[in-house]
């Protein structure tokens, strides 16, 4: 072999940059499933891979969104109320990149579809509101019997949160002996529906019952109720033996977790007025019957 055949390690990879570059031809777009998503001081790592091939020697491209471009990525994300997580299917468009260090192959991000990441996820909600709704689920739960004078709740909430004090507030300031069981859960975040699957597990099994059980959790970005979504959590509700009430965000934002229900509330605070209105409708038929009973036992004597 000549020594004019031998290529050295930066030759190799110049030729096999420059045929990348060739067959890419700069930007591209490229769309996968996020099997894997980490940000480090403030870039954001990708694993993306392609949801039709599961086979073993199915390929992992490795996004790159430098600072620089994830902030606005990032920012544009959370605007239209979604937080990207495993499990989404994402379009993205950049260009590649041989990383000569590693002897890797990546892929630099420029842009996030917005729009099609929108409508995947406004596609899958529907479905899984269509599928409860085929299954009887949406009025399951609304079915099951209140107590006449509801005193003794289940409450699902992160402890430290405005929405919960703002709840709590409400049943403080009225002047009924609410018993309030506190399970504490995460209401936003990747751990937040097995979180609030097994807070809702819990109140079910405590005895005495709960004559209610509630779920609250206060304002903020559209992604931070994505957890409310979630189908599981959805069914679980559907299927509880006790009567489940939500307070979940801002006027104006509904949640699959509303829709299945007993009763939704527009806010923390709303679902805890509604609870003492209802208490204080109950104490004030009470009271009715009480005075007509005497009435007539004095009419009796």
């Amino acid at each position: 072999m000549a020594a004019s055949e031998v290529l050295s390690i930066r030759q190799f990879y110049d030729l096999l940059d420059e045929a990348l570059q060739g067959v890419v031809g700069g930007t591209c777009w490229v769309e996968g499933e996020v099997s894997k998503l980490t940000v480090v001081r403030g870039h954001c790592y990708i694993d993306l891979v392609d949801p039709e091939d599961r086979s073993k020697n199915a390929g992992v491209l490795g996004l790159k969104c430098w600072q620089s471009r994830w902030t606005g990525v990032e920012r544009s994300l959370a605007a239209v109320g979604v937080t990207l997580a495993p499990g989404m299917l994402i379009r993205v468009r950049g260009s590649v990149d041989l990383y000569r260090p590693r002897g890797s192959v990546g892929f630099i991000v420029e842009e996030v579809d917005v729009t099609a990441l929108l409508g995947r996820l406004a596609v899958e909600r529907a479905a899984i509101i269509e599928a409860l709704s085929a299954e009887g689920l949406l009025e399951a739960n609304g079915r099951r019997p209140l107590p006449m004078a509801p005193l003794r709740i289940g409450l699902v909430a992160s402890q430290a949160t405005e929405g919960c004090k703002d709840f709590l507030g409400q049943l403080r300031a009225s002047p009924y002996a609410f018993e309030v069981l506190l399970c504490p859960a995460t209401v936003q975040g990747a751990t937040a529906p097995a979180e609030l699957r097994a807070a809702l597990d819990t109140l079910e099994q405590v005895a005495p019952p709960v004559d209610l059980v509630v779920m609250v959790r206060g304002g903020g970005a559209k992604a931070d109720l994505q957890c409310f979504d979630d189908a599981q959590l959805a069914r679980q509700i559907a299927a509880c033996s006790i009567p489940v009430w939500t307070g979940l965000g801002h006027t104006g934002d509904e949640a699959i977790a509303d829709l299945v229900a007993a009763r939704a509330h527009p806010t923390p605070t709303a679902c805890g007025a509604a609870l003492v209105e209802h208490v204080s409708w109950a104490a004030a038929r009470l009271e009715d019957a009480a005075g007509r009973v005497s009435e007539q036992v004095a009419r009796l004597l």
